[in-house]
């Protein structure tokens, strides 16, 4: 499944939604996403990880880097739909304290590639 990043902006709120093999490389997309959002007003920011069956820990770096810059901003950075192996890799780095993982899915945005 090739990596697509999607963001959905509606001030003061943003979902990004991830679909593919989250790795550094797509990792640093959902950062680009987060910092255009916050940009625009965004300071609610949720990443959809429901179509993830992969992260490595380098992604999860780069999603702590990113909820750290929302939170200096008193922001807030939600991780929604995340797999039992991307949550059981969150508690075991321990970065499952830096962002919250929501279990529920996030607000419908189009999971398909492109936008």
């Amino acid at each position: 499944m090739e990596p697509a990043v999607r963001c959905h902006l509606s001030p003061p709120s943003a979902l990004v939604a991830v679909r593919g093999d989250l790795d550094v490389f797509s990792a640093a997309q959902v950062g680009y996403r987060v910092g255009d959002a916050m940009r625009s007003g965004c300071l609610s920011i949720m990443v959809d990880a429901g179509e993830t069956p992969f992260v490595d820990i380098a992604a999860l770096s780069e999603l702590a880097r990113a909820a750290a810059v929302v939170r200096a901003c008193d922001g807030t950075f939600d991780l929604a739909a995340a797999s039992p192996s991307f949550r059981r890799l969150s508690t075991l780095s321990g970065l499952d304290v830096v962002f919250r993982l929501v279990a529920a899915d996030p607000p419908s945005v189009s999971r398909t590639p492109g936008g």
